[in-house]
């Protein structure tokens, strides 16, 4: 049996939760399905964003995602710091899979299929790993960097994060978009802190890197090492989040030359080639498909 959808996402990542919010809002007659090859939309990532960088028209279906807002932040470098009053807001990967899952169970027509791995086939449909046949006019695939297959003269942002629960008193007002004060190896380092509700903050070790390697054990206890030297007082650590992101600035996107197919996300190339920063492409191809 086949089913068909007027729009099909494969890939549920913020690429592709970012269309299917729009769609609902601006296209809601339209026909969606969303196949995720895991049991949850997101993965386990956090996004930030400037505010400036999010067009006024798309605040409607961002503003749900977004779990803090500052009016502010601060940039450190050796001989030069600087606090800056612009808003920056961050968006969990938990706040997007359920405001989509929420959606898609409200009667909507957005289809979910999660846990399913989306195989393309000769025909220009999609066979699920669960032996589904799905069509449609649309096909947007956002499966993320790995559709590229292993990287070839890229460069690599590489992270570990750690959320942290610490002591209220030792919590920073503000957060730190990149602290260059550190020792620099494997490339430009930078640390990266944002105090994330009254008693958690993430602190994240990040590179810029020619190197993939990424040693999660040493990063953690370096992580650790740089809170307790900040004046964090760390009770216990919530949640460890890791990426190795290909930055292929000497690299050309690979182009679908299926008929209805579009590139979308990492893979499509819709991030900056230096920082990896790809939050307003997202919401700006999101506002533009629907």
């Amino acid at each position: 049996m086949e089913r068909r959808f007027d729009i099909l996402l494969i890939g549920g990542g913020l690429q592709n939760a970012l269309v299917a919010l729009a769609l609902a809002e601006r296209a809601p007659s339209l026909k969606v399905g969303l196949v995720e090859r895991s049991g949850r939309l997101g993965g386990n990532h956090l996004w930030c964003f400037h505010a400036a960088d999010v067009p006024d028209d798309a605040a409607a279906f961002v503003a749900p995602l977004v779990i803090r807002r500052w009016p502010g932040y601060d940039v450190r470098f050796p001989g030069r710091a600087r606090s800056l009053d612009e808003a920056y807001a961050a968006v969990s990967s938990e706040r997007l899979h359920d405001t989509v899952f929420r959606l898609a169970s409200s009667g909507r027509n957005l289809t979910l299929l999660l846990g399913e791995a989306a195989i393309p086939t000769e025909d220009g449909g999609v066979l699920t790993s669960s032996g589904q046949r799905l069509r449609a006019d649309i096909v947007i695939d956002a499966r993320g960097p790995e559709a590229w297959g292993p990287p070839v003269n890229s460069g690599f942002q590489k992270f570990l994060g750690l959320e942290l629960e610490v002591s209220p008193d030792t919590l920073p007002a503000r957060p730190t978009l990149m602290d260059a004060r550190v020792p620099q190896r494997d490339g430009f380092r930078f640390f990266y802190v944002l105090p994330l509700s009254e008693r958690s903050v993430l602190v994240e070790d990040t590179y810029f890197s020619d190197s993939s390697a990424l040693d999660r054990d040493a990063l953690r206890a370096e992580v650790l090492r740089y809170a307790s030297e900040s004046g964090l007082s760390v009770l216990r650590t919530l949640r460890e989040e890791t990426g190795v992101l290909p930055l292929p600035t000497r690299r050309a996107i690979a182009k679908r030359t299926r008929s209805g197919w579009i590139s979308a996300g990492y893979q499509g190339g819709w991030f900056h080639p230096t920082t990896g920063y790809s939050f307003p492409l997202a919401v700006r191809f999101a506002r533009e498909v629907a």
